[in-house]
């Protein structure tokens, strides 16, 4: 329970301000993660790779198989809960 000048269970209004995060720090939340599952979020390199999975894919880093193509890292990020509701995936 937060505890302000006006009392508890109040959240200040900087609580409140949209905040954004670099696309390296979601990245590496994400990575934080899913490596738990032996999974991992990799960006593609090259224009035949991303056109084969999409800018970013997960893989399972044991068996260097692919899990997942064309990843929204956004949507990845509160799946996972690496971004909190207040927080948005800065433009690169």
């Amino acid at each position: 329970m937060l505890f302000t000048e006006h009392g508890a269970g109040h959240a200040s209004e900087a609580d409140q301000i949209p905040t954004s995060v670099s696309l390296v720090a979601v990245i590496a939340r994400i990575n934080r993660r899913l490596l738990r599952d032996d999974k991992m979020l990799r960006r593609s390199r090259g224009k035949r790779m991303c056109g084969v999975v999409g800018e970013f894919y997960t893989m399972d880093i044991t068996h260097k198989a692919i899990l997942e193509k064309d990843v929204d890292v956004e949507a990845l990020a509160r799946k996972v809960g690496a971004l909190k509701d207040r927080e948005t995936v800065a433009e690169a």
